[in-house]
């Protein structure tokens, strides 16, 4: 459980913009570019942060509505709005401070809506902050069981596949490859430490509107 005013972070931020517009958050709600909101991997749902760039001094508040980044050592994701309160849509990245103003009670639009309950994820992908090592560790990919990956789609044209694939790495650091099977180009996942993560990702890519599986 977070202490509100214990907690306090610092690392490199990220943006998302046109691409993400208008798709389902992990949260449940929509993305939209235009909305000060973030991406964070563990900090629950509705919890207003304060972000703060800490090469030009720029503050933003947002609230945290999806989870994220899953690749590289970024610790945040602002929408494009929040983006460019900080000063970082060009730059595409920055050194950033983070601060909670209000803890989120985690509550999300699936789980008022219960019709959609099902697709809700709101697992985060970590409860703790990674270290220099535990990172390394992490994408040391031998270490990992392979046994299990996700396959994410099937084309006739690699250019498809292909930017299938691109987009896939922005949700994860596991590697995704493009493989010819016959005449399909097959998107896949690998890397993956145990059916819980593949499980975990192919919830995250469901929540994108991209359909998968699990192969084990």
């Amino acid at each position: 459980q977070y202490r509100q005013d214990r907690f306090y972070q610092q690392g490199m931020a990220s943006w998302y913009g046109r691409e993400f517009h208008g798709k389902v958050t992990a949260s449940g709600e929509r993305f939209d570019m235009n909305i000060l909101s973030a991406a964070h991997k563990t900090l629950p749902f509705n919890t207003i942060i304060e972000v703060r760039n800490l090469d030009n001094g720029k503050a933003v508040r947002v609230k945290v509505n999806d989870r994220g980044p899953y690749r590289g050592n970024r610790i945040v994701d602002m929408s494009y709005a929040a983006a460019r309160e900080l000063g970082m849509v060009q730059k595409g990245e920055a050194r950033v401070g983070i601060n909670v103003i209000s803890m989120g009670d985690n509550s999300t639009a699936y789980k008022k809506n219960s019709g959609t309950s099902e697709r809700r994820y709101v697992e985060p992908v970590s409860d703790q902050n990674l270290s220099d090592s535990d990172s390394r560790s992490r994408n040391n990919y031998s270490s990992f069981d392979d046994n299990y990956k996700i396959q994410a789609g099937a084309f006739y044209s690699r250019n498809n596949a292909d930017k299938l694939k691109y987009r896939i790495e922005s949700m994860t650091d596991r590697p995704v490859s493009v493989i010819q099977e016959g005449d399909f180009y097959k998107v896949r996942v690998k890397g993956l430490k145990n059916r819980v993560e593949a499980e975990r990702l192919k919830d995250i890519l469901y929540n994108q509107n991209v359909s998968s599986f699990v192969i084990d």
